[in-house]
């Protein structure tokens, strides 16, 4: 024969009473945003990716800013953008590329971008690449207007031309010795203004 034992549990209080309600925790929780950024090879420089031919381009590398200082960079490698900056506090960046050697940005190189909790915010940057011609056009839009100065590139045979020098005031010895010549002109007349005096 088998005997079980009973337990008995005492509950003191009344029914009507209602146990306390737990206080939870409450964290704010901030969602973030995401900023996803590519850079394509504009090869027509007109800004716009034309999908079926101008491909995404490697070697440019993004960065974002916030507040001035650097979150993050990413350098592209022209094959599995977009890349996207995750787990961003919402605030303002500046995503701001700075393109591959012999390349110029094709659209504005830095935007600024309001980030928004649980956005998610594309930016394209367009790069092209910088043909003689063009770097002969940027320099000499650099230079002054009274520079007859012309850029082109050396035949392989050419030999090298010195500069013109520009004259005699053109050097520092030029103008040394102007300086002098007033000087000594001044000390004469000082002379003779003290012996009529």
């Amino acid at each position: 024969e088998e005997t079980t034992a009973e337990e008995v549990i005492k509950v003191e209080g009344t029914a009507a009473e209602e146990p306390a309600a737990e206080i939870a925790d409450t964290e704010t929780v901030v969602t973030t945003g995401t900023i996803c950024v590519s850079a394509f090879d504009d090869q027509n420089g007109n800004g716009d990716r034309e999908d079926a031919t101008e491909g995404l381009q490697g070697d440019a590398a993004i960065t974002i800013f916030r507040g001035g200082s650097t979150v993050s960079t990413y350098i592209t490698d022209g094959s599995s953008e977009p890349y996207c900056f995750e787990n961003l506090t919402p605030d303002t960046y500046q995503v701001q590329i700075f393109p591959p050697a012999n390349y110029q940005p094709t659209t504005s190189p830095s935007w600024a971008v309001s980030v928004a909790e649980g956005a998610r915010i594309s930016v394209g940057f367009g790069t092209r690449l910088v043909d003689e011609t063009a770097v002969a056009d940027i320099i000499s839009a650099d230079t002054s207007a009274a520079d007859d100065t012309v850029v082109s590139a050396p035949a392989d045979d050419a030999e090298a031309t010195p500069a013109d020098e520009g004259g005699f005031f053109s050097s520092i010895g030029g103008i040394a010795f102007a300086i002098a010549a007033v000087l000594v002109l001044l000390a004469g007349v000082g002379v003779v203004m003290l012996r009529r005096g």
